[in-house]
């Protein structure tokens, strides 16, 4: 009895285990929501009143000097092309030989870099990165791992911001479950950021 028990458990774990390996960007669609106010909402998240905030280590991307900037060597995130994941995936060479898949991979990397932040992407997703993209750290000089200061959104976004998403959603006629209001935030300030790339 105890024997069977765990059997099913185990195909069950590897059931779910091969659904989840699908392409994470899947799952991070908000059709419902219009793209703009997806990006006021991503611009509610970036410039939150947070010591973690996005603003205040990369800067204000509305701005050409990024005025704010309080950690140097943060990603400059209105050039993609500089960013780690970028060079970790196969850069210029990879992405010109299939555009759209490229695009789909990095978005994810990225998505799940925003909602889990560094130090568990690094612990968790960058197997799976590895493993389904080809993310490579070889391919990015000087590094080994995401810096932890990137926090993410389960880390250092406040409530109060989550509380603000729900209200302007339920005030735009726009119905959502609170339990996916992390990744609509994670979703949200990735395309306010994608709004200002150069």
């Amino acid at each position: 009895m105890t024997f069977k028990f765990f059997q099913i458990k185990k195909i069950l774990f590897l059931f779910f285990f091969f659904l989840s390996s699908f392409s994470f960007s899947d799952d991070y669609k908000f059709n419902n929501i219009p793209n703009d106010l997806m990006i006021n909402l991503g611009k509610e998240v970036y410039f939150s009143k947070s010591s973690d905030s996005c603003a205040k280590c990369h800067g204000d991307i509305t701005k050409e000097s990024l005025e704010g900037k309080e950690i140097e060597q943060s990603a400059d995130l209105q050039n993609p092309y500089t960013w780690v994941a970028f060079k970790a995936l196969g850069g210029e060479n990879k992405k010109n030989k299939n555009p759209e898949n490229f695009n789909q991979q990095f978005d994810s990397v990225i998505i799940e870099l925003i909602i889990n932040g560094a130090y568990d992407w690094n612990r968790e997703f960058y197997k799976k990165a590895t493993k389904e993209y080809d993310f490579n750290w070889s391919r990015v000089d000087g590094k080994e791992q995401y810096d932890s200061q990137m926090k993410g959104i389960k880390i250092s976004i406040v409530k109060n911001i989550l509380k603000k998403i729900d209200r302007i959603l339920r005030k735009e006629g726009v119905k959502v479950n609170r339990k996916e209001l992390e990744n609509i935030a994670a979703v949200s300030v990735y395309e306010f950021v994608k709004n200002h790339f150069k």
